[in-house]
């Protein structure tokens, strides 16, 4: 198990440094995105909100019978947003 994460966090590694890897997974409106959770790492999104009317709604699915902890930092204006910067925190 443990060496399961550590494979799933190597690869999250590289997706950050290889061209296209996407080092932030795109959000787009109305479609279903599927994150796998690894623990301890951080995983930076972007949803593309021009043009778009308020409020912003995001619906959270856990696909495994085990519900993890977890937080989300929403910013408008930090690429990488933390506990310290961020505009606002959602958690369970």
């Amino acid at each position: 198990m443990k060496a399961d994460k550590e494979i799933k966090q190597i690869k999250h590694q590289v997706s950050k440094v290889i061209p296209n890897g996407g080092y932030h997974k795109v959000l787009m409106p109305n479609a279903t995105t599927s994150l796998d959770l690894i623990e301890d790492t951080p995983i930076f999104c972007k949803i593309k909100l021009q043009d778009m009317r308020g409020p912003l709604k995001l619906y959270i699915e856990f696909t495994s019978q085990t519900e993890a902890d977890f937080k989300i930092y929403i910013s408008d204006k930090i690429i990488e947003p933390s506990e310290v910067n961020s505009l606002f925190i959602i958690q369970n």
